[in-house]
């Protein structure tokens, strides 16, 4: 009569062979610094992604160069006003401003 692999105990043998496996000091160590790795990798795409999405929203500076040698900063991109013929800009300090277009030398991006 021929034996089944339960009753001559290679079934209980491969069994414990696995318990065994799982239970390897070096594995617990893999899983641990595995998910530090994940971790650490998660932080840098999230902190990347923040960084793209702030860069975005922000406006540019221009430099305005009038023809008497003054230099004005604006936040944003000034605007010409075809009615009035002004160029319209925001100052550093927020306050809106106007100069006549014939008076601009010239506008850089900062």
């Amino acid at each position: 009569m021929k034996k089944s692999p339960a009753q001559c105990g290679a079934f209980s043998f491969l069994k414990r062979l696995q318990v065994n496996v799982q239970q390897l000091p070096f594995q617990e160590e893999y899983q641990r610094t595995h998910l530090q790795h994940q971790e650490k990798f998660m932080k840098n795409w999230l902190i990347a992604a923040l960084c793209a999405f702030t860069l975005a929203g922000c406006s540019s500076e221009y430099i305005i160069t009038t023809t008497d040698g003054q230099m004005l900063t604006s936040d944003g991109k000034p605007e010409l006003d075809k009615d009035t013929g002004m160029i319209e800009f925001t100052d550093s300090e927020g306050r809106k401003q106007q100069i006549p277009q014939s008076n601009v030398k010239q506008m850089l991006e900062r």
